[in-house]
């Protein structure tokens, strides 16, 4: 569930208080555990951008946009209209287009899948659909309803392997209905067939989790926001059916909803959320170092109400997030 704040999106650096904001059948609001720091990342941008079309209008979402690029680089985006569940695409920052007649209650999801996509979301019944396409308005498959059971919130998908190497391998984590225990599904890219549900073992969150494939590491990393409101991180080797090393990274805060998290080919990850004052925080992973650094808040200081999301281009990490005017925002945050 999301809540609006009576006021446009802008920095708000005179603001000595701000609402507490909670997500529906949260526990009580624990305070943060130490305070992250005002510190600038390296080469992090001091200001966000505007997410555009091709005609130059401004991109506008209800909630957390989602954003993947192809084997060949081509970038998708997802998303749930202003005024109504209806899903959204733009394929190569070309005019939006309804995917399928997909409708959700909560934020779809999309990953790169062979040489185009797969996208996800919850549909009106509870249930997990799916649909594969090449990104164009006219390339996606029906939406297909998957044999696993009702979820609460969004679906989160991480490919596989390589995008380079145009996997078609996919994992997918999500929340059962009823509870806070959370599940996940394999889909075997080889035989093209999903495997059993299994339960994200020790994981429990009122949030979905978010998922990512480290490279370096063969393993799928997940961050969830954890039933005390911190963030915790989890792994699973590839092909086991087990996740294991649950454990509360150092220092975070207390955070509104389903942190981010993402990992590039060479291991070094990243952790977005945005704390329950309404900063954007980040924490990140030198995997050579094997420690957490920060966390750090967004220098720009400003606010939102949404789960970000975080995208890797070569070696940049940068923040996708939607403001409370609607209107969609992106910066580069971290290069290594």
């Amino acid at each position: 569930m999301k809540y609006w704040l009576p006021m446009s999106f802008r920095r708000l650096t005179s603001m000595a208080t701000v609402v507490t904001l909670t997500v529906a059948a949260m526990i009580a609001v624990v305070s943060a555990a130490g305070t992250p720091a005002y510190a600038n990342m390296p080469n992090e941008e001091g200001s966000y951008t505007h997410e555009v079309y091709g005609n130059g209008a401004w991109l506008q979402a209800y909630g957390t946009v989602a954003e993947a690029r192809n084997a060949d680089g081509a970038a998708l985006r997802m998303w749930r209209g202003v005024d109504n569940w209806t899903i959204w695409a733009s394929y190569g920052g070309g005019n939006p287009y309804v995917v399928q007649n997909g409708r959700s209650p909560s934020e779809p999801s999309i990953v790169p899948h062979g040489n185009g996509f797969a996208a996800f979301h919850t549909g009106t019944d509870g249930r997990i659909y799916w649909s594969r396409g090449d990104g164009t308005p006219n390339g996606w498959q029906p939406w297909q309803a998957l044999p696993f059971g009702t979820v609460v919130g969004s679906v989160a998908a991480t490919q596989v392997g390589r995008r380079a190497d145009r996997s078609t391998s996919i994992y997918i984590g999500y929340r059962g209905a009823g509870g806070t225990q959370l599940f996940g599904a394999y889909f075997d890219g080889n035989t093209y067939t999903w495997g059993n549900e299994q339960y994200m073992s020790g994981g429990q969150s009122y949030s979905h989790p978010s998922l990512a494939w480290d490279q370096r590491t063969n393993q799928i990393r997940a961050a969830v926001r954890g039933t005390d409101t911190y963030v915790w991180v989890a792994t699973q080797n590839y092909g086991s059916p087990n996740w294991s090393g649950w454990s509360r990274v150092a220092g975070s805060p207390s955070i509104l909803d389903t942190p981010t998290i993402a990992v590039d080919d060479n291991g070094y990850r990243m952790i977005g959320a945005v704390a329950d004052n309404g900063h954007i925080v980040y924490a990140r992973y030198d995997p050579f170092a094997g420690a957490w650094h920060g966390w750090d808040v967004d220098i720009t200081n400003w606010r939102s109400i949404y789960s970000i999301s975080i995208q890797i281009l070569g070696t940049i990490f940068y923040t996708i997030m939607t403001g409370v005017d609607d209107n969609v925002y992106f910066k580069r945050n971290f290069r290594y």
